[in-house]
C-alpha cells in the first residue's frame, strides 16, 4: 500500500466537502452563474469575473483565484480552511466577496 496516498485521503475527503459546500452556496447566492466542476476544481463566473476554486493534495490546501482579491491559499486548521496572510477563513471570503457582487 501506498503510504503517500493514505496520507492524502483525509485531506482529500475535507477538501471534496469543501468544494460541495462552496457548489452548494453558489448555487443558491448566484443561481444563474456559469460553472464548471472537475477532478477537484470548482470554477464560476460572476459581474466581476470568473473565481475558481481547487485543491492542492501536495499542499494540503485549497487555493481560490478571485477576480476581487487575486490568489489566496488556504490551509486546514481547527476545523476549517484558513488564509494566514489575509487572516480570514475561505467561507468568510467568498461570502463577502459575493456579497459585494450581488450589490452592485
Amino acid at each position: 500500500m501506498n503510504s503517500h496516498v493514505c496520507k492524502c485521503e483525509p485531506f482529500t475527503a475535507l477538501a471534496d466537502k469543501c468544494l460541495e459546500e462552496v457548489t452548494k452556496y453558489i448555487d443558491k447566492k448566484l443561481p444563474d452563474a456559469e460553472t464548471k466542476e472537475s477532478h477537484g476544481v470548482f470554477a464560476f463566473k460572476t459581474d466581476a469575473g470568473e473565481f475558481v476554486l481547487n485543491r492542492q493534495v501536495p499542499e494540503k490546501q485549497m487555493w481560490l483565484s478571485s477576480p476581487v482579491s487575486g490568489p489566496s491559499h488556504f490551509d486546514y486548521v481547527q476545523n476549517r480552511f484558513y488564509e494566514k496572510n489575509k487572516k480570514i477563513g475561505l467561507s468568510e471570503l467568498l461570502e463577502k466577496e459575493i456579497d459585494q457582487i450581488l450589490k452592485q
